[in-house]
C-alpha cells in the first residue's frame, strides 16, 4: 500500500511551546475521557441539534482505536491502561522527556511524539505493527532501539540533534521505509548527506518533503557503487544465515512437540560433556574413527527423528479425529435435549395459563399432569446423559487402543535405533582402544615416528591411566545413550496418559455440569408448580 507521504511528517512550522508557568498535567481517567469526548466521531453532525440533548455513551478503553492527547502540557506518559485496540496515538506538543509505558499497545500503527523534550529513542520494542512514527522537534542525537519496527513506512525525525553520518546506516534495516524526514538535523548540512541516505534506504520515495529524483538516486548508486556492492553482499550472506537459523528454529519447534530435541542433540551433548573423551581427542589416532563415528551416529539419529515425528503426527491426527467424533455426539445430544426442553416449556406455559383460568378441581388435575411431565423429562434427560456417557466411553476405548498401538510401535522404533547407536559406540570404542594400545606399545619402546604433545604424554604415562580413560568415556557415552532412550520412552507413555486423562476429566466435568443443569431446571419447574397451586 502506498503511504500518504505527509500524514506523519510535519512541515516546518513555528515551534508552539506551552507556557513554562503552566502546571504539568497528569494523564488520568478524566483527561482521557475529556479527550475522547472532544474528538468523538459519534456526535451528531446536525448543527441545529443542541449539544444539551447529546447523550455521550462512555467508551470502554478496549473500544478506543484513536486517542489524541496533544497540547496537554503532559510531562510523562502514564495511565494509558486497557487501550489494547489503540492503533493511533497522538502525544505531540507536550513536555515528555522519556518514551516509556507504551509496550502494551501492541496494535499501535501510528504514533506522534513530535514537539516534546525526548533525548533518547527507547521503549518502542513491542510496537511491532508501527508504520508511522513522528519524533520531530525533540532532542534526539542517535538513531537506535528501533530494530523491531520492521513495518515502519514513515519516519519523521527532523529538527533533532543527529550529527553522525555513520549513524544513518541504521536506517538500512527498514525495508519498507518510503517517507523520511531528517531536515533540521546537523547531519543534513554535510554535502554527501542526501546521496548517503539514498544509497542506504532502499525503497525511499520521499526525503525531507521532496519526491526522490531518479537521476539523483542513480548518481548516488554510481558514487557509492563499491560500498553498495559490499553492503549487498554482506546483507545477502546475513539473510541466508537468517534463513538457516529460521529453518533450524522451526525444526527444533517440531522436535519439541514430540519431545525429540534431546535425541537431536545427543551426539554433540555427550561429546561436549565427556571430560575424559575431550582429553583423549588430543591423540591424532582418534580423528578419522571419530569423524566416521559422528557421521554414522547422526545418520541413525536422523532416521529415528523422521520415523518418530511421523508417528507423533499420526497420534495428533488420531486425537483430532477422536475430538471431532466426541463433539459430534455431544452436539447431537445437546440439540436433542434442548428440543425436548423447549417442547416441555411450551406445553407447561399453555397448561399454566389454563390453570390460572380453571376452577380448583380442574387446577389440581392440570398441575398433577405437569408434575408427571417434569418427572418424565428428568428421567429422559438422565437416560440420554447416560447414553452419551456410554458413547464417550466407547470412543475412549477405541482411542486408547489406537494410542497404545502407536506408542508401542514408537517404542520399538526407539529400541531398534538406540540399539544401533550402542553398536556404533561399541565399535568406535573397540577401534580407538586397539589403536591406542598399539601406539602405547610404540611409546614404551620409543618407536613412535612423531613427537607427542604434553597432554598426549600424560595419557600414555602408564597403561592403567590409558585404560581408565578409555573405559570412562565409553561408560559415559553408553550412559548418555541409555538415559536419552529412557527419556523418550517415558515421554511417550506420559503423553498418552496425560492426553487420555485430560479427555476423561473434561467429560467428567461436562457430565457434572449437565446433571446440575437438569436438577436446577427441575427445581425451578417444581417451584413454579408450587406457586401456581396456591
Amino acid at each position: 500500500m502506498k503511504p500518504n507521504a505527509f500524514r506523519c511528517v510535519p512541515r516546518p512550522r513555528p515551534s508552539f511551546r506551552l507556557k513554562e508557568s503552566a502546571e504539568p498535567v497528569v494523564i488520568d481517567d478524566q483527561l482521557i475521557q475529556r479527550a475522547l469526548e472532544e474528538n468523538d466521531v459519534r456526535k451528531p453532525k446536525d448543527s441545529e441539534q443542541s449539544s444539551a440533548h447529546v447523550v455521550h455513551d462512555k467508551l470502554l478503553p478496549s473500544q478506543v482505536t484513536t486517542l489524541k492527547l496533544s497540547f496537554r502540557n503532559i510531562p510523562q506518559i502514564d495511565n494509558i491502561i486497557g487501550f489494547d485496540s489503540l492503533t493511533k496515538l497522538q502525544l505531540d506538543n507536550n513536555r515528555i522527556e522519556t518514551i516509556d509505558k507504551l509496550s502494551h499497545l501492541t496494535n499501535l500503527e501510528w504514533l506522534d511524539l513530535s514537539f516534546n523534550q525526548i533525548k533518547k529513542i527507547e521503549g518502542l520494542e513491542k510496537l511491532t505493527k508501527l508504520t508511522d512514527l513522528s519524533l520531530y522537534k525533540n532532542q534526539i542525537s542517535v538513531l537506535e532501539n528501533m530494530d523491531t519496527l520492521a513495518n515502519l513506512a514513515v519516519l519523521s525525525i527532523g529538527c533533532n540533534n543527529i550529527s553522525n553520518m555513520g549513524n544513518l546506516q541504521y536506517l538500512r534495516r527498514f525495508k519498507h521505509l518510503a517517507v523520511l524526514n531528517m531536515a533540521g538535523n546537523p547531519v543534513c548540512s554535510a554535502p554527501e548527506y542526501k546521496l548517503y541516505v539514498l544509497v542506504r534506504v532502499r525503497n525511499l520515495k520521499f526525503l525531507d518533503y521532496k519526491l526522490v529524483d531518479k537521476a539523483v538516486l542513480a548518481q548516488a548508486r554510481e558514487q557509492y557503487q563499491e560500498e553498495l556492492r559490499e553492503l549487498i553482499e554482506k546483507e545477502t550472506a546475513e539473510e541466508a544465515q537468517e534463513r538457516v537459523e529460521e529453518q533450524r528454529r522451526l525444526r527444533l519447534e517440531q522436535l519439541k512437540l514430540a519431545n525429540l530435541q534431546t535425541a537431536d542433540t545427543l551426539f554433540d551433548d555427550m561429546i561436549r560433556e565427556d571430560k575424559d573423551f575431550s582429553r583423549f581427542r588430543v591423540l591424532e589416532l582418534v580423528n578419522q574413527p571419530f569423524a566416521e563415528y559422528e557421521a554414522r551416529f547422526k545418520d541413525v539419529v536422523n532416521v529415528l527423528l523422521s520415523e518418530m515425528q511421523e508417528k507423533h503426527t499420526v497420534k495428533i491426527a488420531e486425537h483430532a479425529e477422536f475430538r471431532a467424533a466426541v463433539m459430534r455426539i455431544r452436539n447431537s445430544s445437546e440439540a436433542k435435549c434442548l428440543k425436548l426442553i423447549e417442547e416441555h416449556e411450551s406445553k407447561r406455559k399453555r397448561t399454566l395459563r389454563e390453570v390460572r383460568a380453571s376452577l380448583p378441581a380442574a387446577r389440581t388435575s392440570l398441575l398433577a399432569g405437569l408434575k408427571t411431565d417434569i418427572e418424565v423429562l428428568y428421567d429422559t434427560l438422565m437416560d440420554w446423559e447416560i447414553e452419551l456417557n456410554e458413547q464417550f466411553e466407547e470412543f475412549m476405548k477405541q482411542f486408547d487402543q489406537k494410542l497404545s498401538e502407536l506408542t508401542t510401535q514408537g517404542a520399538e522404533i526407539v529400541r531398534g535405533h538406540f540399539g544401533k547407536l550402542r553398536e556404533l559406540e561399541q565399535a568406535f570404542h573397540s577401534t580407538v582402544s586397539t589403536l591406542a594400545t598399539v601406539e602405547f606399545a610404540k611409546v614404551e619402546k620409543n618407536e613412535l615416528d612423531y613427537q607427542l604433545g604434553d597432554e598426549a604424554k600424560q595419557i600414555y604415562a602408564d597403561k592403567e591411566t590409558l585404560q581408565t580413560i578409555l573405559t570412562s568415556f565409553h561408560d559415559f557415552q553408553l550412559g548418555q545413550i541409555d538415559g536419552t532412550e529412557e527419556g523418550l520412552h517415558k515421554y511417550a507413555s506420559m503423553w498418552m496418559e496425560n492426553t487420555l486423562e485430560s479427555e476423561r476429566k473434561e467429560e467428567h466435568q461436562r457430565n457434572r455440569n449437565r446433571v446440575s443443569e437438569v436438577s436446577l431446571l427441575v427445581d425451578y419447574v417444581n417451584a413454579q408448580l408450587a406457586a401456581a397451586a396456591q
